[in-house]
């Protein structure tokens, strides 16, 4: 019960996706996947779960982060194969014997304090989120291990990466890949373009 009166306290204290109408939401949900798998602990050997996101890109394609790729991997309960991954990038091909509406990917770049809205599966849970973001940094890498892409004001949740970041007219303008309370990060389009 405090779960709930939490979580409702939460959805009257969080402002509305600053660009993102409920039409432009719902259709863009429609692409949008739960991403599940397995991998192994680095330092203990164990074996774990994981939850991720990813968004159709094509009939039977789904982006999503490299980082989200493990065993056993599932997009929608479907069986997903990966096929093409790129560890720098941060970004995967899968490919599922399942489709949804593809979405459109932006061309034209995006610029400082556009308003975009993010997608995903936050801490795995059985729906998605949807959350509101500024741009604050363009094609800025602060280690050398992140490649440049673009910083937005207000974290993302970790589940959510992978999914789909959009803009007002509901294209991809970059993909979920790491953040914390303050702020998100993803590449941008031209690196996603130039990925696929």
């Amino acid at each position: 019960m405090r779960i709930v009166a939490f979580l409702l306290t939460l959805a009257l204290l969080l402002p509305a996706p600053l660009g993102a109408s409920s039409k432009l939401v719902d259709k863009v949900l429609q692409s949008v996947a739960h991403v599940t798998g397995t991998g192994i602990d680095d330092y203990t050997g164990a074996e774990y779960t994981y939850g991720c996101t990813a968004f159709a890109i094509a009939v039977r394609k789904f982006l999503t982060a490299e980082h989200c790729v493990g065993r056993n991997m599932k997009v929608n309960e479907q069986t997903a194969v990966p096929l093409k991954l790129d560890a720098k990038l941060d970004l995967a091909i899968l490919l599922v014997d399942y489709s949804l509406p593809a979405l459109k990917i932006r061309v034209k770049p995006l610029t400082y304090l556009e308003e975009v809205t993010a997608f995903g599966y936050g801490y795995s849970w059985k729906k998605p989120m949807v959350t509101p973001h500024k741009v604050i940094l363009l094609k800025y890498a602060p280690e050398t291990w992140i490649y440049p892409g673009t910083w937005f004001l207000g974290g993302f949740i970790g589940g959510m990466s992978g999914g789909p970041i959009v803009d007002k007219q509901g294209e991809v303008v970059g993909v979920v890949q790491r953040g914390n309370t303050q702020v998100g990060y993803g590449v941008d389009t031209e690196t996603i373009l130039d990925f696929l």
